[in-house]
């Protein structure tokens, strides 16, 4: 018989508690993910506690603040956070002991990396990763700008596999850290829009996946999305923001950052 929690009450009064000297207060809840914030005059920091919509139990947390073009920054893209779950950067549980155990190990990452992670999210940027110029030029051209890519740097692609994967962020990343030491202009974000529009073109090309426009009232942002299977008859539609992930690395993420999602397509989820 599986242990029924209620994990609403657990998450809330660990992370509360724990938390409190840095006054984190709960704030809500929407789509398994549990919000905790801590007011800072005109700033807002905010911790996410999400329990996995396919597994409940696995848990993991994301940082955030309400910076404008501030992208949240996930458990496994903070440095040596590993987690031990299925997923990179989840944890595992299997009743209400070992979840608050799991809770409090959070807490330490947060206190330990993660108030710098919110220090970093708290600095506005020179360029934002929400440009919506940049996310329309993308989906309109992206075949054009994949082509510029080719030509300029004569990069090959024979598949999509860790060998190809290896090659192309060999070259992406040491451009990109080449393109810091520069201004930021017309000319660096020309290439960075290049880069993205080669890489989604490769999992159109051999992953099947498809180019789509996601736009409301103030904000743009062009995804390549693709089918990925998690179990034996199980599958979910994944989307890649490209513009997000190449700017993010420019403006200093590194290149775990960079590849992860890439790779992530070619991976296995064994969720059974």
């Amino acid at each position: 018989m599986e242990i029924k929690i209620n994990r609403g009450i657990i998450i809330k009064k660990c992370i509360e508690e724990e938390l409190s000297d840095l006054e984190f207060h709960y704030e809500g809840y929407e789509d398994n993910t549990w919000v905790f914030a801590r007011k800072l005059g005109k700033l807002t920091w905010y911790v996410y506690i999400y329990v996995y919509r396919f597994d409940p139990w696995q848990i993991t947390f994301h940082l955030g603040t309400d910076v404008p073009g501030k992208i949240q920054v996930q458990a496994h893209q903070i440095e040596d956070v590993k987690g031990d779950g299925d997923i990179p950067g989840y944890w595992k549980y299997h009743d209400e002991e070992s979840m608050v155990e799991v809770l409090k190990k959070i807490v330490a990452i947060i206190r330990n990396r993660g108030i710098d992670v919110l220090k970093k999210l708290s600095i506005p940027e020179r360029i934002n990763a929400s440009d919506n110029e940049m996310h329309l030029e993308l989906y309109i051209h992206h075949k054009e700008l994949a082509e510029a890519f080719v030509e300029r740097t004569g990069m090959v692609s024979t598949g999509y596999d860790e060998e190809n994967l290896k090659r192309w962020f060999d070259y992406m990343d040491s451009r990109v850290e080449e393109m810091k030491r520069g201004a930021y202009d017309s000319g660096t974000k020309e290439e960075l829009l290049e880069m993205a529009a080669f890489l989604g073109e490769q999992i159109v090309k051999y992953k099947g996946g498809s180019w789509k426009l996601w736009k409301n009232e103030k904000v743009e942002a062009t995804n390549i999305t693709y089918i990925k299977k998690i179990g034996k008859n199980e599958e979910v539609e994944e989307c890649i923001n490209l513009i997000r992930i190449l700017v993010r690395r420019y403006l200093g993420n590194n290149r775990n950052w960079l590849e992860e999602p890439f790779f992530e397509v070619i991976s296995e989820w064994n969720i059974y």
